[in-house]
Order: structure tokens, then C-alpha cells, then sequence
């Protein structure tokens, strides 16, 4: 399964012996494209140990409410019973209208159901970074 270039990149980094996921979403994404996307991102996740995953949004416009329903609802809660501690999240919030509510909207609903803990939101890659170094540097996070 491969990530469509035009909806989305994969790539990976190690900082400081550490490894870090990027996953950076762009445009409108149709339902079925998410899905590969996010499901991609799994198989990623199962083949390596990853300390952070950093997820950029800028360039996203928008997704399905279905889309973000199966995300929540159905993708997110078997991936965390297969990764038993949490990893480092952060995500930098798209820049347009749409893409900010919904960014944040799954967010809130990925914190307030306890599904992801350790999940920040910044405006701008230097945030991130920053953020990164910081919690990467003072805590032991391991993903499996």
C-alpha cells in the first residue's frame, strides 16, 4: 500500500538516536485516500519503533466527517491496544479555515476519549521542534 504523493508524504528522521515519524497531509483528501493514508501510517508504526511521530497539516484543506468518524471511532482505538506506551505527537495545525476545525476537532475528541495523551498542536514546524527536543530529551518515550 503505498501513500499517494499528491495527498500525502511518509518519511522518517533520527535526531539524537532517537526516531521520528513525519506524516505531512496536503489538500482535500478524499475519504478512501485518508483511509490508505492512516492505514499506511500503521503498517509504518508496526515495522519500527519510533520515539515521535509529527503529523503537518498545513497544506490540509479538509476530509469527510465519515473520514474523521472512521478515524476516531474505528482506526485510532485498535492501534493504541496494539502500542502499549505512548509516543510524542505533535501536530502542526493547517493553515486554512476548514483544515484548523477539523485538525483541532479530532484533537479534542482524541483527548477527552484518553486515546492519545502525549498530542500537542502548534502553529509552525520551529514550535514543533522546539517541543520535540524537549520532550524526546527529558523522558524515555518508546512506541512498542
Amino acid at each position: 500500500m503505498q501513500i499517494d504523493d499528491k495527498y500525502a508524504k511518509l518519511h522518517t528522521t533520527t535526531e539524537a538516536g532517537r526516531k521520528i515519524l513525519f506524516l505531512e497531509l496536503k489538500n482535500f483528501i478524499p475519504e478512501s485516500k485518508f483511509r490508505v493514508i492512516w492505514n499506511q501510517l500503521e503498517e509504518t508504526l508496526a515495522a519500527e519503533t519510533y520515539q515521535a511521530l509529527v503529523v503537518d497539516c498545513v497544506h490540509f484543506k479538509v476530509t469527510a466527517p465519515t473520514a474523521q468518524t472512521w478515524f476516531v471511532e474505528e482506526w485510532i482505538v485498535p492501534l493504541r491496544q496494539k502500542f502499549s506506551c505512548d509516543m510524542a505527537v505533535a501536530v502542526v495545525n493547517a493553515s486554512s479555515f476548514f483544515g484548523r476545525a477539523v485538525v483541532k476537532n479530532l484533537i479534542e475528541k482524541l483527548r477527552t476519549r484518553g486515546l492519545i495523551t502525549n498530542i500537542e498542536l502548534f502553529d509552525n514546524a520551529v514550535e514543533v521542534g522546539l517541543w520535540l527536543e524537549q520532550t524526546l530529551h527529558s523522558s524515555s518515550i518508546q512506541t512498542n
